[in-house]
């Protein structure tokens, strides 16, 4: 516990005389004060320096390790917030009242999100995310999307986004930042749009199949892109730990399908109809399908036109008055 007098000095006696000192929070704080003065808040790009006692109090100041949860928590965030109100988490954000926002951007040495140095530029959010998520983290290094990023190299998420479809993935590229929805909710019913932002044509064959269409209609049961292509150990089909990798296949399918076995594992998930060269099979089964449809619906269709005309004439030939 700290007592007035500890930043207080010069006033022992009352009344107090005009030479009353304060200490600075540098006088016990110098390593916070080095990373503060590196940071954003010390040389903001608008308005003023925010300054220890803007985020800490003065006469409430909690100890470190209690702004990491609960109230102070809370309350820091909330402080946050109130400068940076866009950047609130959403109400159904996971991390919402459960992680505080130094927890990603840093206690003092906040940088812009924008900056090569922040904890969320696209090469450093593995090693920050994985501060909670060391199981995740250390998946999404080494598969493909984390070998992808690395070899892409964008520093900034500007340069991140500027890569476009093209680019790899960071972890708030898939999750966002602060609209996070918990892996326990709907995110597989949103999967196939968000994987769809770069893997376009994998979604289209993907909506045209079974698993596809059961999704689209709400299903939470059917295979999604994470079932069969994992989440964070994600790696092409010719890597053998990749879950869609040939010898991999009849236990991944497996999970769902307990019928699971060599045969049942040729099915095609992403078949295109208009790839000859690829599918063939599916090609021309699906233009002899076509074709049969569009000549049963031309023959009845025709049939009917003719049905309907014989009905008019007849009618006209009927003697108007009778049967006879």
């Amino acid at each position: 516990e700290y007592t007035c007098a500890d930043c207080h000095g010069g006033f022992s006696a009352w009344p107090h005389p005009d030479g009353g000192t304060t200490e600075s929070c540098v006088s016990c704080h110098e390593e916070q004060d080095t990373a503060w003065s590196r940071s954003i808040h010390a040389e903001p790009e608008t308005g003023e320096p925010a300054e220890c006692a803007s985020c800490h109090t003065v006469h409430e100041v909690a100890w470190a390790e209690d702004l990491a949860e609960g109230p102070d928590m809370i309350r820091m965030n909330a402080g946050c917030v109130s400068c940076h109100q866009a950047s609130a988490f959403a109400s159904f954000d996971a991390h919402a009242d459960s992680v505080s926002c130094a927890g990603c951007h840093s206690a003092h040495e906040t940088r812009s999100v924008d900056s090569p140095d922040a904890l969320m530029a696209p090469l450093r959010q593995v090693e920050t995310c994985g501060n909670c998520h060391e199981d995740v983290a250390t998946e999404a290094m080494d598969d493909a999307h984390g070998e992808a990023l690395a070899e892409d190299s964008p520093e900034t998420l500007t340069e991140l986004e500027a890569l476009g479809h093209d680019g790899a993935p960071s972890c708030t590229t898939c999750h966002s930042g602060h609209g996070i929805v918990a892996v326990d909710g709907p995110f597989a019913i949103d999967e196939t749009g968000t994987c769809g932002t770069c893997h376009e044509h994998a979604v289209e064959t993907f909506d045209d199949s079974y698993h596809g269409q059961a999704t689209a209609l709400g299903s939470e049961d059917v295979a999604s892109c994470s079932d069969c292509h994992g989440t964070h150990g994600v790696f092409g089909e010719d890597d053998p730990r990749s879950m869609i990798h040939p010898a991999n296949l009849v236990e991944s399918c497996g999970t769902c399908h307990e019928e699971s076995r060599a045969a049942f594992v040729q099915y095609q998930p992403h078949a295109d109809h208009n790839d000859r060269e690829n599918y063939p099979a599916v090609y021309w089964s699906y233009r002899a399908m076509t074709a049969l449809l569009l000549g049963v619906f031309s023959v009845f269709g025709i049939h009917s036109a003719l049905w309907v005309m014989r009905l008019a004439l007849d009618e006209r030939r009927q003697p108007a008055g009778g049967d006879g």
